[in-house]
């Protein structure tokens, strides 16, 4: 596996492990300090997926093992990611057409 290949699987299993975090924070209606549940993340999801969410601010802890979901924060996250994503794409085709390019002008000297 090569390393760019490494590093998308890497992402996408985070990915995977912050949507598991969310889908149960939404089961259970946490939705404020006053209705946040309590999450084992070692059993259910990665630790480093909840960190990362909660220093976004997409979840909160109320204490206790207990945390909520900023929905209005999330759809903000899941803007902002994906127009990076739309970035990365961009500059991936660019690099790609100009190797192209390159390769061409050899084969073809």
């Amino acid at each position: 596996m090569s390393q760019g290949a490494g590093f998308g699987a890497v992402v996408a299993l985070s990915r995977q492990a912050e949507r598991k975090l969310v889908d149960a924070l939404r089961r259970g209606g946490a939705f404020s300090e006053q209705t946040a549940v309590e999450i084992n993340a070692s059993k259910m999801i990665g630790v480093q997926a909840l960190k990362r969410l909660h220093k976004a601010g997409v979840i909160g802890a109320a204490g206790d093992g207990r945390y909520w979901l900023n929905e209005e924060t999330l759809s903000q996250l899941t803007v902002k990611r994906g127009g990076k994503a739309g970035w990365i794409v961009i500059v991936v085709l660019f690099v790609l057409v100009i190797s192209l390019g390159v390769i061409a002008s050899q084969v073809g000297a």
